[in-house]
């Protein structure tokens, strides 16, 4: 089975596809897929099981970058053409299945859900290495859990200030209202490239 997966360019809501990416998967263990994403949210998908390629989507005037990223998948014939973008390419390409996003009230993840049907919405994922775990085991504790905060975003209104990161992470670890699974959590915080 070959996958065409269009997704974002950025990071935040190439982690959020990252759940619909594990669940197809899991159905389709012996499927081979293509990931056409941003260059900055290329590292999500770098150690995705199933990948067969990556394929940088660098915007360009015009949308000439829909151009570009039709001719490089046009002549295969896709079982399923996944497009979380909504663009009109997946009705461009032959394939036998196509999912095409169409926006709706509610959060990022039931709407990327809806797409294939998936109900409740796949939970984001992290897929790692070797490489990976001996990194986190040099930088992170291992007694205790680690909560990761991401206080960034790529325009300013999507900010959240660090007082309410500070808030939310002192709700999740400490007081009557913690997650018992998250009490006593050091903090990381993680930023993306820029």
């Amino acid at each position: 089975m070959r996958i065409l997966f269009v997704t974002s360019n950025r990071i935040g809501d190439a982690v959020l596809s990252t759940g619909l990416l594990d669940r197809l998967i899991a159905l389709h263990p012996d499927a081979r897929i293509t990931i056409a994403c941003g260059r900055v949210a290329e590292g999500v998908f770098a150690r995705m099981p199933n990948r067969s390629r990556t394929i940088i989507l660098d915007k360009r005037k015009l949308s000439l970058h829909w151009l570009g990223l039709w001719a490089e998948v046009a002549r295969t014939r896709w079982d399923l053409v996944v497009d979380i973008r909504g663009s009109a390419l997946a009705f461009l390409l032959r394939a036998r299945r196509r999912a095409v996003l169409r926006r709706r009230p509610g959060p990022k993840i039931a709407e990327l859900a809806a797409l294939l049907g998936y109900d409740p919405p796949p939970l984001p994922v992290a897929w790692i290495g070797a490489e990976d775990r001996a990194l986190a085991g040099r930088l992170l504790p291992a007694d205790r859990p680690v909560l990761m905060l991401a206080p960034s975003a790529n325009w300013a209104p999507k900010t959240w200030p660090a007082e309410r990161f500070a808030a939310l992470f002192t709700a999740l670890t400490q007081g009557p209202a913690a997650w018992p699974a998250l009490r006593g959590a050091a903090a990381a915080v993680i930023a993306g490239p820029g």
